[in-house]
């Protein structure tokens, strides 16, 4: 990448949380950015910071949200647990409206599916 004339080298890094990932932009400020997903339920913790600035907002469409299950006899049974996190609930409110429907509340849409892999929950 080149910007006013200097060359820099960009790395990229993953941190299993964004709290992890704005742990390390506040340790190297000025030489580190962060990209956090808006969905965020915790967003507010990076929009509204004393140390952590935003600088861009970037917007695409949101895509098609589906339930998703290990196989196909998930809704088979009684009592169905759906594992979810807060931000797309209300595109699966239709669901969670039914008798034998429960929402089991996730911290990421990726810890959903991680409480569908432990058998916590049936549908994420």
């Amino acid at each position: 990448m080149q910007q006013r004339g200097i060359a820099r080298r960009i790395t990229r890094r993953r941190f299993p949380t964004y709290e992890e990932a704005a742990d390390a932009v506040r340790a190297a400020p000025g030489e580190s950015a962060l990209i956090v997903a808006n969905a965020y339920a915790n967003i507010n913790r990076f929009y509204i910071s004393d140390v952590l600035h935003p600088i861009r907002a970037l917007f695409k469409d949101t895509p098609a949200y589906v339930v998703a299950a290990r196989d196909d006899t998930a809704l088979d049974g009684r009592e169905i647990t759906i594992a979810s996190h807060a931000a797309p609930l209300h595109l699966i409110a239709h669901l969670a409206a039914r008798p034998n429907m429960t929402i089991r509340d996730a911290s990421s849409t990726h810890r959903a599916a991680e409480l569908v892999v432990e058998d916590k929950a049936r549908l994420a």
